[in-house]
Order: C-alpha cells, then structure tokens, then sequence
C-alpha cells in the first residue's frame, strides 16, 4: 500500500518535475499500467509452481532495483524512464496479490479467505494513507526523486523482512497452493 499509494499519488508530479509535456506524462502512467497488466499472469503462474515466498521477494527486489534506477537515472532518457517505470509497475503491482496469495495458503480453513482478504485489504489501504503522505513530504526536498526513493526503501524493507521470516518457518505444503 506504501508503494502504490505513493506511486499513484504522485508518479504524474514526478513525471512533470522530469520535464515530460502532458502527453509524456500520460505515457509514463500507462507504461507502468501496462508492466502490470503484461507481468501480472507470468508471476502469478510462477508463484504457483514455486514457492511463493521467494517469487514475492524477487518482485519486493525488482521494485527498489527499478525505484532505484529511476533516482538515478539523468534526465532526458525518457526511453529508459518509460522501460523502468514499465518494470516498476510489473513488479510492483503484483506484490499485493502474492501477498494475499501466500496468506491464503496459510489457512487452515479456506472458509476464512473472506476474512483474511479482508484485514489484508485494511492494511494495504492504511499504506496507501501512509505512502503518498510520506512520499510528499520528501517529494520537494529531493526534487521529485523522494517519490522512488521511498518506493526502493519499502521495497528493500519488504525484501529483508521477508528473508527474515523465511528463515523462521518453511513454506506451506505444495498441495495448499491453490
């Protein structure tokens, strides 16, 4: 929530202090609808087959390589900002649903995914509360880059996290994947 809430506030802000015209503005957010929309299947379908853990860190990962890519990315290479932005939103936009994906795998009782989408969907929004106020208040200080700058800290924050967790319980039995 702390990613995209950020990301979705204030990526057209970030897109015009990088100096794009109104319709490069509109090109850099349906880049990375795009990434989403075009990686949503493959990750997803990978996540089936392996340990969702490690697919959801891969993607934690990707997000602050491509947050961190875009910070340090010079201005006036708009054909890699797009590609960049294109990777965050593939990577990025799939997190949540893996997330959601994993928890429900760790039911005991299916019955309860209402419940468990639930409080899942609660806390992503306080995230996405949390995120662009955050985002904003670094946003001028660091010239715009304040934006991917908190999305690559999360990210890596998600990413040690969850090497932590894993290391303090195994996966859910292949069988519970569903």
């Amino acid at each position: 929530g702390i990613i995209l809430g950020a990301f979705f506030g204030l990526a057209p802000l970030f897109a015009i202090t990088r100096g794009l015209p109104p319709s490069g503005v509109g090109l850099f957010m349906s880049a990375a609808i795009f990434g989403g929309l075009a990686l949503q299947w493959p990750i997803g379908l990978l996540s089936d087959h392996i340990d969702r853990r490690s697919v959801s860190l891969a993607a934690a990962a990707a997000t602050s390589f491509a947050s961190a890519a875009i910070v340090l990315l010079p201005s006036g290479a708009d054909v890699i900002l797009f590609v960049l932005v294109a990777l965050f939103g593939g990577v990025s936009f799939t997190l949540y649903p893996l997330s959601l994906a994993h928890a429900g795998d760790r039911l005991q009782n299916h019955e309860d995914m209402v419940g468990l989408s639930s409080g899942m969907l609660l806390l992503y929004s306080f995230g996405a509360i949390i995120g662009p106020l955050v985002a904003g208040q670094i946003f001028g200080v660091l010239d715009g880059s304040g934006l991917f700058l908190l999305t690559g800290i999360a990210a890596a924050a998600t990413v040690i996290f969850g090497l932590f967790r894993m290391q303090q319980s195994s996966p859910p039995d292949a069988e519970l994947q569903v």
